[in-house]
């Protein structure tokens, strides 16, 4: 079974997050946001994720 990834996680997190934030939004817009805020992490926020992902 393959890890999981740091950034599905930080979006299982995130998703209702941004559908509250922004509601009536297509799943494509949603992720397009949910990527936008991943790369806007700073490192020691995305290890949080990275370290779930390996456990």
């Amino acid at each position: 079974r393959r890890p999981m990834n740091a950034f599905i996680i930080f979006s299982k997190r995130h998703r209702p997050l941004v559908h509250q934030k922004y509601p009536n939004q297509d799943n494509r817009t949603v992720s397009k946001i949910l990527g936008e805020w991943w790369y806007s992490l700073k490192s020691h926020e995305k290890k949080e994720y990275h370290d779930l992902a390996n456990q």
